[in-house]
């Protein structure tokens, strides 16, 4: 009898213990981030290359970081250079702070800081962005341009560049001062 007035008395204890002091720190949900846009992936350091019909590679990415977000296509690179040849075996190289890259539409969109050269040549091509179309292997923008070369400076509004044949084509407000 001892023992079983001991058990109810250690029970009742318990519960009056259980309602009084609670069950502990009740968990509580995490609210759910209602704008969709949580890191999904991130690069750091990384280099894509594209491939021709053939096999060869033909356009190569180098970054310093990429992030896409959950919900959006969209890849958003810092720190990037994006080069290839031309049909002469020539390669053009371009560089910008900033870019996008929207792979099912093929494109990317270079910003702050857009540099455009030949490796091998002498001019380099300045402009704050420029949109690579690259299934058609164009370069095309409508904003201001300035190219650059030892001897001249050439500004100009709107570009279009032929990636594949290696030309560039300066669309309107086209001005040269040779001499610098």
């Amino acid at each position: 009898m001892k023992l079983t007035f001991s058990s109810l008395v250690l029970l009742a204890t318990a519960a009056f213990f259980w309602i009084t002091i609670g069950q502990g720190d009740s968990v509580l949900p995490l609210p759910e981030d209602s704008s969709g846009t949580w890191t999904e992936s991130y690069l750091d350091g990384a280099e894509r290359w594209s491939y021709d019909e053939t096999g060869h590679r033909n356009q190569h990415l180098t970054l310093g970081t990429a992030k896409t977000y959950h919900g959006d296509p969209v890849t958003y690179l810092n720190d990037l250079v994006f080069s290839g040849p031309d049909d002469k075996g020539r390669y053009w190289e371009m560089s910008a702070q900033e870019g996008r890259l929207r792979p099912g539409a093929q494109e990317l969109i270079l910003s702050k800081g857009v540099k455009v050269h030949d490796r091998g040549g002498e001019a380099t091509l300045t402009t704050p962005r420029l949109r690579l179309l690259l299934a058609e292997e164009r370069a095309v923008n409508d904003v201001r341009v300035r190219l650059t070369t030892k001897d001249s400076i050439t500004t100009a509004r709107g570009m279009d560049i032929d990636l594949k044949s290696g030309t560039a084509r300066l669309l309107r407000d086209v001005e040269t001062n040779y001499g610098n």
